[in-house]
């Protein structure tokens, strides 16, 4: 749990690092003083974050050295940049390639997640842990449930890198009962926003009536979840179970994306 924890936190951090620098470009003002003050922290925060990824890349007695040279060039090519440029000249498309670069790194240091109980009335702590599990996605993200609400979207599916290929599984509209087609619409308006800003390459909408189990597939890890993630921890325990992902188990989640019906996606890219 703490190698997930780690992981999210310096995606995070990765965040805080870039954050100024892009507004920074995107300003078409930007005052000397802004100038010098932007320059001065980046190279103090881009040398803690280099720091953190130093810690992050030794596990135990193995050094992941490769995505540690990784992080390091691309930070720095982006302090070489920073130091030898005005701000406002740096092209937010070469940072989002180191970003990118970066990213890519971390998600490829092994990390292992461990099946979870979490008490009854801890909302707010299972969301913390789910939403770092959901976010260590470093390729597809796939999460089946029958019941979705908007905040799922807005809640947890925000913190996935955009390169991650996400899949929702969920009931018909015409399967819910009338407080439950309420949900679905105002689960469908926030979706449309979703699909617009990630695309049909990076995001599929899929309803399926079939579905009865709830269900999260990140990259090659397939968990079984105890209960819908809108209401997880809030009046009972809630389980998150590591499954073996076996050809047997995977097929499963394939066979119910493939026989529904597409919403939204690479063969229904207009979403409703």
């Amino acid at each position: 749990m703490e190698r997930m924890q780690a992981r999210s936190t310096l995606h995070y951090e990765l965040g805080l690092l870039l954050r100024p620098l892009l507004d920074a470009i995107e300003s078409p003002e930007l005052s000397p003083f802004d100038d010098a003050r932007i320059r001065k922290q980046f190279a103090v925060d881009s040398g803690e974050f280099r720091t953190h990824a130093n810690d992050y890349c030794r596990v135990s007695d193995v050094d992941f050295s490769l995505q540690r040279s990784v992080i390091h060039e691309a930070s720095a090519m982006l302090q070489g940049l920073v130091n030898q440029n005005p701000i406002t000249s740096l092209s937010t498309q070469v940072v989002d390639e180191q970003r990118a670069k970066i990213e890519s790194a971390i998600a490829s240091v092994p990390v292992e997640i461990p099946s979870q109980v979490h008490e009854a009335q801890t909302p707010f702590s299972t969301y913390c842990s789910v939403r770092a599990l959901i976010e260590n996605a470093s390729e597809t993200l796939s999460y089946a449930d029958r019941y979705v609400s908007p905040d799922l979207l807005f809640r947890y599916i925000i913190g996935v890198p955009k390169s991650v290929c996400v899949t929702i599984v969920t009931w018909p509209r015409n399967a819910h009962s009338s407080s439950g087609k309420m949900a679905y619409d105002e689960f469908l308006s926030v979706s449309r926003t979703v699909a617009r800003e990630r695309g049909a390459t990076n995001y599929r909408l899929v309803t399926a009536r079939e579905l009865h189990d709830r269900w999260l597939l990140i990259d090659d890890v397939l968990l079984q979840l105890g209960g819908s993630l809108k209401d997880a921890a809030w009046s009972s325990p809630f389980t998150i179970s590591h499954l073996d992902t076996t050809p047997h188990s995977v097929l499963t989640l394939d066979r119910l994306i493939s026989s529904g019906t597409e919403i939204f996606g690479s063969a229904q890219i207009s979403h409703p």
